[in-house]
């Protein structure tokens, strides 16, 4: 148990049958508000302070449970078993005390290729992936209650497979956020009122890391908005050591002037940026710095998203952002690049009861964030995969894919709850890909590498 000012926070790590297992996590120092903020002048309701729109009157034991990526292409008509465990954590019914909400990130298009109109939409060399209809319902029945979907495969089969996936999991009952027939509607939250009136939660989604013209975009003027996901562009600048500025600078030169050898191989001193291959590289005179990528936020779309996560908060109990990201400073670095702290954080400050990356088959650290004078909120930077098929397994030489975890998180005034969950999707299940509660061995060793 860790202790905060006037905050508590509590941190369970789950195996099968070993112990409780104490995490430690640090609390992050609050950054600049994303609060959209009145005008000084502004009149107010002395009876309805701004203050208490970010305040939760969910239930103290409504739980929000919170998995991975589920990427999902096959034939068939049905989902392999998944342990009988890890579908009573999904659904809650291993903890009758309790109310659960399920959330995941939906990589697929779910249609019925023998009827589907539509075409498949392969790009860079990335698998599409589609699977029936029926699926939906068959992750209905497994414990999931609310599905983020945008990110790089919403797409794969056109905005008519993104519409085909729609309607299946509306058929089945399952909320959905993240696509839309133009940006609002992708950008919208999707809102789940628990049965047993414990709360409301609102689930927005959004991609930064996305195929090209796969994004929502809003009318202008007589053209109609376009449909796609809710997207968010990240713009990387490329950090290199100091002594290849000459190098890059000879290169741009090369590839823009062909011909003129003799004057390339003999520039002046060249600037700190180089433009080269439609992306900006930055050196520093620093002759120790690695190769790395830095990211810039777009600031139009990002307070277009924190708009969204204030509106659904005051529409909502719980708010939960899902991220599905890509992007990684240096290769195989488990810290989140810069920029997702700040939206994470600034979504927080925006309302947001819970962040979570998906995306990646991997872990990222979990952070405990307070905006100023707010609760502890959890910051999940990677949550890795809940389960994949066998035609969608990842790429061979990466035995993090096979480590996964749920995450369950009650919030009740200023005291917040985290219970962690290892779930193993190795080689010994059958088939590689299915959700197995992991025993108290890999538990250990999954909850270590987190």
């Amino acid at each position: 148990m860790m202790r905060s000012g006037a905050g508590r926070l509590f941190i369970r790590a789950i195996a099968r049958i070993c112990p409780l297992i104490m995490c430690s996590l640090a609390l992050a120092q609050a950054t600049p508000t994303a609060d959209p903020g009145l005008r000084s002048d502004a009149p107010t309701d002395a009876n309805r302070p701004y203050a208490q729109e970010l305040r939760s009157s969910a239930a103290p034991d409504l739980v929000l449970a919170v998995a991975g990526s589920l990427v999902i292409a096959t034939p068939m008509a049905s989902l392999p078993s998944w342990d009988p465990k890890v579908v009573e954590i999904l659904n809650g019914r291993a903890f009758p005390g309790s109310a659960t909400v399920t959330i995941a990130d939906l990589q697929t298009t779910l249609i019925d290729v023998r009827a589907f109109a539509g075409y498949p939409y392969p790009w860079d060399a990335a698998p599409v992936y589609a699977a029936p209809p029926s699926i939906a319902a068959d992750l209905k029945r497994h414990g999931l209650s609310m599905l983020a979907r945008a990110n790089g495969h919403a797409l794969d089969w056109g905005i008519e497979g993104m519409r085909a996936t729609g309607a299946a999991l509306d058929e089945a009952e399952l909320k959905h956020a993240g696509t839309g027939e133009w940006e609002g509607l992708a950008r919208m939250a999707s809102f789940l009122d628990e049965p047993g009136g414990k709360g409301r939660v609102a689930l927005l989604s959004i991609a930064t890391s996305f195929r090209p013209t796969s994004n929502a975009l809003l009318s202008t003027s007589a053209a109609p908005g376009r449909p796609g996901i809710s997207a968010l562009e990240l713009t990387p600048r490329r950090m290199a050591p100091a002594q290849q500025r000459g190098e890059l600078q000879r290169l741009a030169c090369r590839f823009q002037y062909p011909d003129a050898v003799e004057h390339c191989d003999h520039l002046p001193p060249p600037p700190v940026t180089v433009n080269l291959f439609g992306s900006q590289f930055r050196v520093s005179s620093a002759a120790s710095e690695n190769y790395s990528s830095e990211y810039d936020l777009n600031l139009v779309q990002t307070l277009r998203e924190l708009r969204f996560v204030r509106e659904a908060k005051q529409s909502s109990d719980l708010v939960v952002l899902a991220v599905a990201t890509d992007q990684q400073e240096r290769p195989g670095a488990p810290a989140p690049p810069a920029a997702l702290v700040r939206l994470a954080h600034a979504a927080i400050d925006a309302g947001a009861d819970l962040f979570m990356a998906t995306g990646r088959p991997q872990f990222g650290p979990i952070e405990v964030y307070r905006s100023a004078g707010g609760p502890p909120r959890p910051i999940l930077y990677g949550m890795g995969r809940l389960y994949w098929s066998p035609h969608a397994a990842p790429i061979p030489g990466t035995p993090e894919a096979h480590d996964a975890i749920i995450v369950r998180s009650t919030m009740a005034g200023n005291t917040l709850t985290l219970e962690i969950y290892p779930v193993d999707l190795g080689a010994s299940n059958n088939p590689a890909g299915t959700p197995r509660l992991a025993d108290a061995q890999q538990g250990r060793a999954i909850l270590e590498r987190l």
